[in-house]
């Protein structure tokens, strides 16, 4: 583990006490002083630093852990992944997540700023038509030991040439990532839904526009302008492409928002409604009870009785 490594981890140590005393949702990036553009650990590294438990956060990097052996169970979204011996799975970027391992747990953590990773050494059309980076990607897959020992292998290969200082080191390292974004790609599926094409240009930028302003702007005419197109037309090319409407999109996005908030914080509807942009508790209220047909109290019941 190289020194910045050892300071990374130190100040999210300090940020998930400091998530622990104020109870907030937070993103982690933000919470630390460091700033990177990818980091790779291996697991007993990080449970040695963190614990075993790390409580809901969210996360602007996106990241692909490997759990090698050991069990625990990881949350990434709505979604409970029951952890074992060669359990691959991602996290897309600010995607609430939350994880419980056992103390034997080995394994790899890697994350990264996708906008760099593309922007700087691959082109950004040709990656995101990896079913990785799409929407409907179920987030994780139990690996036969071939390809376990595959992936391990890629693992040592970027952590040994971080350690060493030799030439095209950065160039074999991102190569590196690269073999490990499609085998990556080779294991996870999509969940069954009809035909939507997410690679249509306008389509991604209008996701990525979402993801990026959820919190503060529900109106499809403001994404309509940022797009430089009339609202109608961001519709119709919606309805084309996605099988929903622009309004729908947002509306989706508050509701898998909402639910995470739910699930994996204690967070009152008051101030889950303000996390997500409400103007007031009871405008929040309406909008779960008519998207999930369950109040914000009752949709919580109903998931502590899984």
């Amino acid at each position: 583990m190289t020194l910045e490594d050892k300071v990374i981890l130190e100040e999210y140590r300090k940020a998930f006490r400091s998530f622990q005393r104020d109870s907030k949702i937070k993103d982690l990036n933000k919470e630390v002083a460091t700033k990177f553009d990818w980091v790779i650990l291996r697991l007993n590294e990080i449970i040695t630093t963190l614990g075993q438990v790390a409580t809901a956060f969210r996360h602007s990097k996106f990241t692909i852990v490997y759990v090698s052996k050991g069990e625990g169970e990881k949350t990434i979204g709505t979604l409970k992944v029951p952890i074992k011996g060669r359990t691959l799975m991602i996290v897309p970027a600010q995607t609430l997540s939350a994880t419980t391992y056992s103390e034997n747990v080995t394994g790899y953590h890697l994350s990264f700023n996708l906008d760099f990773f593309l922007k700087e050494y691959f082109p950004r059309h040709r990656l995101l038509q990896l079913n990785l980076f799409k929407q409907g990607t179920i987030p994780f897959a139990y690996l036969n030991p071939h390809t376990g020992k595959q992936l391990s292998h890629i693992f040592e290969v970027i952590l040994d040439e971080k350690q060493h200082q030799r030439r095209n080191k950065q160039e074999l390292i991102m190569l590196k990532i690269l073999e490990l974004i499609l085998m990556c790609d080779r294991q996870l599926k999509m969940d069954k839904e009809p035909h939507k094409d997410y690679n249509q240009p306008l389509m991604i930028q209008y996701i990525e526009l979402i993801q990026q302003y959820y919190k503060t702007q529900h109106s499809t005419s403001f994404y309509a302008k940022m797009l430089h197109i009339h609202p109608n037309s961001l519709n119709a090319a919606s309805k084309r492409y996605l099988r929903q409407s622009a309004k729908e999109l947002i509306s989706t996005k508050l509701l898998n928002e909402a639910k995470y908030l739910i699930q994996l914080t204690n967070f009152s509807v008051k101030e889950i409604a303000f996390e997500l942009g409400f103007q007031s508790p009871s405008n929040f209220f309406r909008f779960f009870k008519r998207y999930s047909g369950y109040s914000p109290a009752g949709y919580r019941i109903k998931y502590l009785k899984r």
